[in-house]
């Protein structure tokens, strides 16, 4: 039966020994599975972080995530909107993995190639618990718009009060953020904040959209105190994914009949809850939503 892909190595091979597929994979440590995960040609329908696990030919996600190809929509939108500002951005990405660090490289490249510069590139460590300094010297270098892509709910919200604490007011660009805990955390520091996603506003404008309310209604019966987070998000459609492959796998289902339905599907969005992207050749969506809170 399908579980999830964990970051221990020891972990992905006693799965890929007793289990169908890996389903719901999300980790920063993803490139410790590769070689395992290449070497057992096992299905793997996650969200991959590393490029070379995104890119291996049994590697499904229901938002290709590779490490060329950063949507370029969300550039083009912020460059129309604040055409000055875009020439004092300023970054910091998690100093996390080799996964974490292409993935910054593509944005990086994908955010140049549409005409910003930027003045502060500055990473993070997953166990930081404060962002002043990087704060004061992002204020000092004259950084007038602040994106970032690798942030959670809890880092965002404390890079905001102290932004907020020193009087620092760059346009704030946040893409990992969105969750319920998000306003809660963060208070007014979080005001005016933007969000850039791949999928629709569940906890909000769109709640009703019957995506939504599907995904709610199941996180709320699996964790009635659940935070919504990006995780859980792709979690469910890397599920929805497996099972639309799965009807079609052959009875009984095997591997090669899994790989061979996911194969076939070339456009995929959840029931409408993720931008449409293409599992099948790994080519990412070039929708996104921007949002304000």
């Amino acid at each position: 039966m399908p579980t999830a892909t964990a970051p221990w190595p020891n972990a992905t091979s006693a799965q890929i020994t007793s289990d169908f597929a890996l389903v719901g994979g999300f980790s920063l440590d993803d490139a410790a599975e590769e070689p395992l995960i290449k070497a057992a040609g096992m299905p793997d329908i996650a969200y991959p972080l590393d490029p070379d696990l995104s890119n291996l030919p049994t590697s499904y996600s229901p938002s290709p995530n590779t490490a060329n190809d950063y949507p370029l929509t969300v550039f083009k939108v912020l460059k129309a909107k604040f055409p000055k500002q875009i020439k004092h951005m300023g970054i910091l990405w998690a100093n996390a993995t080799a996964s974490t660090a292409s993935s910054e490289k593509a944005f990086e490249r994908a955010a140049t190639s549409q005409g910003f510069k930027i003045v502060y590139d500055g990473s993070f460590m997953p166990s930081q618990t404060t962002f002043l300094p990087n704060v004061l010297t992002m204020k000092s270098d004259g950084v007038q718009l602040f994106f970032t892509t690798q942030m959670p709910d809890s880092y965002a919200a404390t890079l905001a009060e102290e932004m907020q604490s020193q009087d620092f007011k760059p346009i704030v660009v946040q893409g990992d953020a969105y969750s319920s805990n998000l306003v809660k955390d963060g208070g007014s520091a979080v005001n005016g904040m933007y969000l850039e996603i791949g999928y629709v506003l569940y906890l909000g404008a769109d709640s009703n959209l019957p995506a939504s309310k599907l995904f709610d209604k199941w996180m709320i019966k699996a964790d009635p105190t659940a935070n919504f987070e990006l995780e859980s998000l792709f979690g469910w459609a890397s599920a929805q994914l497996f099972v639309q492959a799965l009807k079609t796998a052959g009875n009984p289902p095997t591997r090669a009949g899994l790989e061979a339905a996911l194969d076939k599907i070339t456009s995929f969005n959840a029931g409408g809850l993720i931008t449409t992207g293409d599992p099948a050749t790994n080519v990412p969506g070039t929708c996104a939503v921007l949002a304000r809170s």
